[in-house]
């Protein structure tokens, strides 16, 4: 069981904007953040692998929500689609058009806990094993990458 499961998130305040945004300036350093009444986009690049392109991300984060993790750039379609043809799924993505994917199963976010530390870890993890799927054509990432909890490989945030 992994540490978010076995935690009892009951009575615990959620976070207000100013604390994730703090927190995400504060710990990553890096990125463009778009603020917003009682809502934010925080855009920021990703290199899953030293051997990785690099991928432009968007998180949509409004109060009490969930956020919404977009990559931007490269298209995850037009990648896939040079790769396996044109009637490729990608898998853990949302409506195949747009690039919002899929990182957390239903109510494995919650508003308590820090995007630097969820979101943005999970986001790398997506890639990697995107990179990988495109390579291999099998999905080594599971269900979705913030779901893992053991045998993650490491993930080069420094790149």
């Amino acid at each position: 069981m992994g540490i978010r499961k076995a935690f009892n998130w009951q009575g615990v305040p959620a976070l207000i904007q100013f604390q994730q945004l703090q927190r995400c300036e504060l710990s990553l350093g890096y990125g463009k953040f778009l603020k917003g009444q009682r809502a934010f986009n925080y855009y920021f690049p990703v290199k899953p692998k030293s051997y990785a392109q690099t991928y432009d991300v968007q998180i949509y984060y409004k109060e009490q929500s969930s956020p919404i993790t977009y990559i931007k750039s490269p298209s995850l379609i037009d990648l896939a689609k040079n790769r396996f043809g044109k009637d490729t799924t990608i898998p853990h993505l949302y409506q195949q058009g747009e690039g919002k994917v899929c990182l957390y199963h239903q109510n494995e976010w919650h508003s308590k806990m820090f995007l630097h530390e969820s979101i943005v870890p999970w986001t790398y993890l997506y890639l990697y094993y995107f990179e990988h799927w495109l390579m291999t054509g099998e999905w080594d990432g599971g269900s979705a990458p913030g779901c893992l909890h053991e045998n993650i490989p490491p993930v080069d945030l420094e790149d």
